[in-house]
């Protein structure tokens, strides 16, 4: 059975500062408005007078390219740090010479003297809280139980207070996974939760989005209504099963209503009776059988 450990990572809070002076946290709120935790806001005033810097130019044009949050972060979590030597292949998508870009930009703008050494409680809380919500190894065995064996590398959770402000991103390399998880969204415009204030919310997050990765495979050969009821229904059973019931109903009648699926709740009962009871068939089996 794999670990799971709650860390802040240098090399994630770097990216986070390079998209803060990239064109993202424009696009972000152009698709949806939203408020962003007040370090975030702290970050981008800082990185402001370095918006012309190698690193944040490849960044845009990647983002105008198409590339994905999260091969970028991916890329980033196969290099070491401080040097942003690359230690495994990067993404296709991904120019190697960002990494160099990113060291540059590091060592240009002084962040971790300048900046993050006067800001260190928010991550410090941050980490507390985190550390709290995943002090057992409940969700990585549940995730084997789902996936049908043990998890092959390291989950390691990841808080993430600048950007993006909204997007769960899970990168990996050869040993690690990592869930890179911003603060859960408050009601309307205001600022984000506390980790700790949204226990419910950071652990539907993370077992929706880990379900999704670690079946990936099992996702590509499901239509777009059998993703959706494998991903929740399995987040609804992991919160009913080693969280609160109470919230489990919740999460189901929201996601029911919003993702339009009308037989969330009847999937939750035959991926239970599956996972309960082997009848020999694989996942992607029974939910072709039983959910067409």
């Amino acid at each position: 059975m794999s670990s799971i450990t709650v860390s802040i990572d240098n090399r994630v809070r770097l990216v986070g500062a390079v998209l803060a002076a990239s064109n993202w946290p424009d696009k972000a709120q152009d698709i949806l408005r939203h408020a962003v935790h007040p370090h975030a806001k702290l970050t981008r005033h800082f990185v402001t007078e370095h918006r012309d810097h190698a690193a944040v130019k490849t960044v845009n044009d990647a983002l105008s390219a198409g590339v994905s949050l999260t091969d970028l972060f991916t890329a980033v979590v196969r290099a070491k740090w401080p040097t942003f030597d690359a230690t495994e292949s990067l993404p296709e998508t991904v120019d190697p010479a960002w990494l160099s870009q990113l060291g540059d930009f590091y060592t240009d703008t002084g962040i971790a003297a300048f900046f993050w050494a006067e800001h260190e409680e928010p991550w410090t809380k941050a980490d507390e809280d985190l550390k709290k919500i995943f002090k057992e190894d409940a969700l990585i065995e549940y995730l084997a139980k789902v996936q049908g064996h043990s998890l092959k590398r390291t989950l390691n959770i990841v808080p993430n207070l600048t950007y993006p402000s909204l997007n769960t991103i899970v990168a990996y390399n050869e040993t690690d996974t990592y869930l890179i998880i911003p603060p859960p969204k408050a009601v309307g415009e205001s600022p984000p939760w506390p980790y700790g204030e949204g226990e419910s919310w950071v652990l539907a997050e993370s077992c929706r989005s880990l379900t999704s990765f670690l079946l990936a495979s099992t996702m590509a050969q499901l239509n777009e209504q059998q993703q959706k009821l494998l991903r929740h229904g399995a987040t609804v059973m992991f919160l009913d099963d080693h969280f609160d019931p109470f919230e489990s109903r919740a999460y189901l009648v929201q996601k029911r209503k919003q993702e339009s699926l009308p037989r969330l709740a009847e999937f939750v009962e035959k991926l239970r009776a599956h996972l309960d009871n082997d009848d020999g068939r694989s996942l992607l089996d029974m939910i072709q059988a039983e959910m067409p």
